[in-house]
């Protein structure tokens, strides 16, 4: 748990998507800009870039790094939320995403994509994106292409495990989809020893939802076993922060205990190798939290 950055919140960034792409939530009755339509509500707010062509890409990537961001997301592919974008298609050219590439490296950061299929995985790969999002949908060739290039994969269960309530049935599909090709991932990922595997959910809304934000821990048992869990949870997601260089909000060593490392530190009461879901229940089972080097729970200190 890296301390937050001395001085001020971690700023709101927005992921760019394209026209139509994951992210694009225009509503179908409103005309294209091209005609005179607006942006919907979710860019109004902040939430995230729409924009089409090199020149938009280039301003989009050094608006989002101007404000603060640690690297660059893009949309590479459909998504699970969106309505109009098949998780199939592959979204933004080679150019586009090779001018994000390029004004990250300016920044001396990265760029992460959300990708599904491996179409825009590869174009991805081969354009320099360093993070790959999802893949559910990958390919043993493509998976191979990422090792290669020493690309690192985020992939996420806790999302997929159960579908959000009042779906759409094209969006309850996506869903479906998204989490039959957890097996075929996984399954290609400790087949071929790809262990460049970063840890997270992508719950990102719903507050009783990410009160369970450690079950990720036991969904990924049915895969992996509890060493390599808390090693994608640890070691792994601080060489992963690294990617950002100077821009990485949480200066310091991570992922390591040794001289100079940001001292996250965690007791647990029990054994997360032998029971991963020890982690689940962290207000009885983290006996001692310290963070940064300062101890914010010590439940073995009887003078607290």
């Amino acid at each position: 748990m890296p301390p937050d950055p001395v001085g001020a919140a971690l700023p709101r960034i927005e992921p760019i998507s394209q026209t139509s792409g994951h992210g694009d939530f225009t509503p179908a009755a409103e005309p294209s800009r091209l005609v005179g339509g607006h942006r919907d509500n979710m860019q109004v707010d902040g939430h995230l870039l729409v924009v089409d062509g090199v020149p938009e890409m280039l301003q989009a990537a050094r608006y989002v790094l101007g404000r603060g961001a640690s690297q660059i997301k893009l949309a590479v592919s459909g998504g699970c939320a969106s309505e109009r974008d098949p998780l199939d298609i592959t979204e933004f050219t080679a150019e586009e995403i090779e001018a994000a590439v390029k004004v990250a490296a300016d920044w001396n950061t990265y760029v992460a994509t959300h990708v599904y299929n491996t179409s825009g995985i590869r174009r991805a790969v081969e354009a320099g994106v360093r993070t790959i999002e999802h893949a559910n949908l990958i390919d043993a060739k493509t998976l191979e292409l990422m090792k290669e290039r020493g690309t690192w994969l985020s992939p996420q269960v806790s999302v997929y495990v159960s579908d959000p309530p009042g779906l759409a049935p094209l969006t309850k599909k996506k869903f479906t989809q998204a989490r039959e090709g957890l097996d075929t991932l996984f399954g290609l990922a400790k087949k071929s020893g790809f262990d460049r595997i970063g840890f997270g959910s992508d719950i990102i809304s719903a507050p009783d939802t990410l009160a369970r934000i450690n079950d990720e821990f036991v969904h990924r048992t049915t895969w992996f076993d509890p060493a390599e869990i808390l090693r994608q949870a640890t070691s792994n997601n601080g060489r992963m922060l690294a990617l950002a260089g100077p821009r990485n909000p949480y200066p310091g060593t991570l992922g390591v205990i040794e001289p100079g490392a940001l001292a996250d530190v965690l007791l647990i009461d029990g054994d997360p190798l032998a029971d991963p879901s020890v982690l689940t229940d962290p207000e009885q089972n983290l006996v001692v939290i310290v963070k940064d080097g300062q101890v914010f729970k010590n439940l073995l200190d009887d003078s607290k």
